[in-house]
C-alpha cells in the first residue's frame, strides 16, 4: 500500500518559518554589528597609518636638518680655522697633520653633503665665514680687517654668495636677506 505523504499542519510550518526568519535576522543583526566594527576598526586603521606617515615624515626631515647641522657647523666653525693655518708657514709635519685633519673631516660630512638640500652646500669655507660675519652685523671693511683680506677681496665674496643664494640682479640686501631666514 502506498503510504500517504503527511503533511505538518499548518501552524507547525509557521513555527518553523519564524524560527528560521529569527535566526536569520539574529545572523543579520551580527552582520550589522560586525560591519560596523570593522567599519570602527578601518578608520582607527587610516588614521594610525596617517600618523605612520607624518612620523615617517618628520623622522626624514629632522634627519636632513641634523645632517645639514652638523655640515653648517663644520663649515662654518672648523674649515675657515683650517684654510687660515694652511695659509700660515708650517713645518712639514705640521702640514701633513693639517691635510690629514681636513681629508678626515671630509670623510666624516661626506654622508651629509650627499644628502644636503641646504643652500650652504655650495658655498666654500670663507664664504660660509663671510655669511657668518654678516649675519653677525658686520660690514665688508670690518670682515676684510678680521680675514686680513682687502674690502674688494671680501665685495668679490659677496658677489660669489649672492649669485650661489639666487639673489643675484636683484635689489635685495644680503645682509637683510640672511638675516630674514632664507639662507
Amino acid at each position: 500500500m502506498a503510504r500517504k505523504p503527511t503533511y505538518n499542519k499548518p501552524e507547525q510550518q509557521i513555527r518553523s518559518l519564524e524560527k528560521q526568519v529569527d535566526r536569520l535576522k539574529a545572523v543579520e543583526k551580527d552582520l550589522r554589528e560586525k560591519n560596523s566594527a570593522l567599519r570602527v576598526m578601518t578608520k582607527e586603521l587610516q588614521g594610525v597609518n596617517q600618523a605612520l606617515r607624518i612620523l615617517l615624515s618628520q623622522k626624514d626631515k629632522d634627519k636632513i636638518r641634523f645632517e645639514e647641522k652638523v655640515l653648517l657647523n663644520v663649515k662654518e666653525l672648523v674649515f675657515p680655522y683650517i684654510e687660515a693655518l694652511r695659509k700660515k708657514r708650517l713645518d712639514p709635519k705640521a702640514q701633513a697633520y693639517l691635510a690629514i685633519i681636513e681629508s678626515n673631516l671630509g670623510e666624516i660630512i661626506a654622508p651629509a653633503t650627499d644628502n644636503s638640500s641646504s643652500r650652504y652646500s655650495n658655498l666654500t669655507p670663507t664664504e660660509i665665514q663671510i655669511v657668518r660675519l654678516l649675519r653677525a652685523g658686520r660690514t665688508s671693511r670690518e670682515i676684510a680687517e678680521l680675514l686680513e683680506s682687502s674690502t674688494r677681496t671680501i665685495e668679490s665674496h659677496r658677489r660669489n654668495i649672492r649669485s650661489k643664494l639666487g639673489i643675484k640682479n636683484r635689489k635685495t640686501n644680503l645682509t637683510s636677506f640672511l638675516l630674514s631666514g632664507h639662507e
